[in-house]
């Protein structure tokens, strides 16, 4: 599906920090693989720990690509319907 930037907030220096959201598609890659990767510091060490996606992927899936289900959320995986 490709990769995505998310602008974050303005530093102290007047610099906007810059996140990489990487979607892919799970009919092309084996879905036991991750389908999903942000280079934000939650995701690296808390989401992928966890399990659970940021706070980025979540705005990707929801307001960009109109992807909200219960499925989504319960399995952080796409459903190939």
């Amino acid at each position: 599906m490709g990769t995505f930037t998310i602008l974050g907030t303005l530093n102290k220096h007047g610099i906007r920090s810059e996140y990489k959201v990487d979607l892919f598609n799970p009919e092309v890659y084996d879905t036991d693989k991750k389908i999903f990767n942000c280079d934000c510091p939650a995701h690296r060490f808390k989401s992928s720990q966890d399990n659970t996606v940021c706070k980025h992927i979540s705005f990707i899936m929801c307001r960009v690509l109109g992807y909200a289900t219960v499925d989504f959320f319960k399995t952080f995986t796409l459903n190939k319907d």
